[in-house]
């Protein structure tokens, strides 16, 4: 049997060009899993669970005559088994 986890967290930054601001991504998550296994020499199972979580957010401005941001937010659940 055993557990696995992880957490992860991310922002870029983009800089200012040609007079428009710059834009970000930044986005954060994690996953979970566990597992584990049996075996009597005759007979065996081994399963595997795991979910994860997505979040994130955009934003990239550009420009031609006037300034326009267009932005997301994609979200994700990820259920598994094995």
């Amino acid at each position: 049997m055993g557990a696995a986890a992880r957490y992860f967290d991310s922002n870029m930054d983009f800089n200012k060009w040609g007079g428009v601001s710059g834009g970000s991504i930044d986005y954060d998550g994690g996953q979970i899993g566990l597992y584990g296994g049996w075996d009597n020499a005759v007979w065996y199972d081994r399963a595997i669970a795991k979910f994860g979580w997505y979040s994130g957010n955009s934003h990239r401005n550009f420009g031609l005559t006037t300034e326009i941001d267009p932005s997301g937010s994609p979200d994700a659940d990820v259920v598994g088994l094995l």
